[in-house]
């Protein structure tokens, strides 16, 4: 695990990533402003990433989960496709 206290002023993905415990390509979504230093490379300023760790960033609610398609529980469909055209 990281040190918030010794990390350098800038940032890597994957220096974010371990810190707010994220996969690394959802780092590029989580809205924190970048520092861009050429064409691909992006770093986040130390500052902003432990800000958004001290914001305490709420898990969303259960009325806001995606709904699941009822042909997509278990049970409700045939296992493949060759069963469906027998019937």
């Amino acid at each position: 695990m990281l040190d918030p206290h010794t990390l350098p002023h800038l940032l890597t993905a994957k220096q974010v990533a371990v810190l707010l415990n994220v996969s690394l390509s959802s780092v590029y979504s989580l809205g924190i402003p970048t520092v861009k230093l050429s064409a691909r490379r992006y770093r986040w300023r130390r500052d902003d990433v432990l800000a958004l760790m001290n914001s305490g960033v709420a898990s969303p609610s259960a009325s806001a989960a995606i709904a699941t398609a009822e042909w997509a529980l278990p049970g409700s469909h045939p296992r493949n496709w060759r069963s469906k055209m027998k019937n």
